[in-house]
C-alpha cells in the first residue's frame, strides 16, 4: 500500500531509491520502537515515525542472529480521534504476515475490514487471543470530492433520528438471537431498497443516497464511501510541508476518519457537506 504514502504528504517516495531512503531515515530516527522475541529464535521489530499530527510511517521487520535488521513491511498510518466499540473482532493472517481485522461496529452493525498496524501487540503471547473489544480505524484516501448535502427539514431530521434508534434496537435484538427482530430487519431493508429504486427513476443518485460504504471487490480493506462531514482540519507534513486534510465522515452512522492530501481533494470541506471518495482502511486493536 505504498501508493497511500501520498495521502499523508509523502508522495515524493515514488521510486525504489526514494522509498529506501525514507525507510533508512525512519529506521535511524524512530519516535517509537517495539521489539518482540518469540520461540527463542524469531525476533520482530516495529518502528514508528510521526510526520504530522496523528499520522506517520510504520516499518515492520525482523532481527537476525547477527543483529541485522531486515524491513519487510512499510506502510503509512494514521490514528483516529475516536475508538470504536465492536460486537465482534476476527483476525486473518496472510502468508506474508500481514494481518487483516474484521470488526462490526456495535452501534450500527456496519462491518469494517482493515489492515492491522500494531501487529506486535497482537503477537505478544500475553494478548493472544486479543482481549480487546475496541479498534482504532482511519482511512487514507487518494481522491475525494466535496458534494452538497441531502436537503432535510426538521420533520425529516426527527424521522431519521427515530429510524436510526429503531434500527439500533433491532440490531441489538438480532445479536441476542431474536428471530422476530431478524425478520423485521429483512423487511425494513427490503422496503428501503424498493423506495430508493423508485426514487432513482426520477431523481439524481446523490440526492437520493445520503451515504454508502462499499468494499472494493479486489481488496476488502479498500472502500468507496459517501458520508456527511462532522469535523475537519488541515494538518501539515513536517518533512515535506504538504497539506493533509483530516476529515471525520459519518458514513451510515459510523464515523470514519479520513486523511487526504489537499491536492487530491476537490472542493473545500465544510461541516454538513458530504465527502465522496475512496479510502484504504488501517488501524489498531486497542488493548
Amino acid at each position: 500500500m505504498n501508493e497511500y504514502l501520498r495521502a499523508i504528504g509523502l508522495g515524493e517516495a515514488n521510486t525504489d531509491a526514494s522509498l529506501n531512503s525514507l525507510i533508512r531515515f525512519v529506521s535511524a530516527n524512530p519516535d517509537e520502537q517495539y521489539i518482540l522475541g518469540r520461540n527463542n529464535s524469531d525476533t520482530y521489530i516495529e518502528y514508528y515515525k510521526r510526520f504530522g499530527e496523528r499520522f506517520g510511517l510504520a516499518l515492520r521487520g525482523d532481527i537476525g542472529e547477527q543483529e541485522e535488521v531486515t524491513i519487510d513491511r512499510c506502510a503509512p498510518y494514521a490514528v483516529a480521534e475516536r475508538d470504536m466499540f465492536c460486537s465482534y473482532i476476527e483476525i486473518e493472517n496472510s502468508e506474508d504476515n500481514v494481518y487483516v481485522i474484521i470488526a462490526e461496529d456495535e452501534q450500527t452493525g456496519n462491518e469494517l475490514v482493515f489492515h492491522l498496524q500494531n501487529a506486535l501487540d497482537y503477537l505478544d503471547a500475553d494478548k493472544t487471543p486479543p482481549k480487546s473489544n475496541k479498534v482504532n480505524i482511519a482511512g487514507l484516501s487518494l481522491n475525494g470530492t466535496i458534494v452538497l448535502p441531502v436537503i432535510k427539514d426538521e420533520y425529516s431530521e426527527k424521522l431519521r433520528y427515530e429510524e436510526d434508534l429503531f434500527y439500533r434496537e433491532l440490531m441489538h435484538k438480532v445479536r441476542q438471537g431474536d428471530s422476530e427482530a431478524k425478520e423485521l430487519l429483512k423487511i425494513q431493508e427490503s422496503e428501503t431498497t424498493e423506495v430508493m429504486r423508485e426514487r432513482l427513476k426520477t431523481e439524481d443518485f446523490l440526492s437520493v443516497v445520503e451515504g454508502f460504504f462499499i468494499p472494493n471487490e479486489n481488496d476488502d480493506t479498500c472502500y468507496s464511501l459517501l458520508g456527511e462531514i462532522e469535523l475537519f482540519e488541515k494538518l501539515v507534513n513536517r518533512k515535506t510541508n504538504e497539506g493533509v486534510f483530516r476529515i471525520i465522515v459519518n458514513v451510515t452512522g459510523t464515523p470514519i476518519e479520513i486523511y487526504i492530501n489537499e491536492v487530491d481533494l476537490i472542493g473545500a470541506p465544510s461541516v454538513g457537506m458530504r465527502f465522496l471518495g475512496n479510502c484504504w482502511l488501517q488501524g489498531r486493536l486497542v488493548y
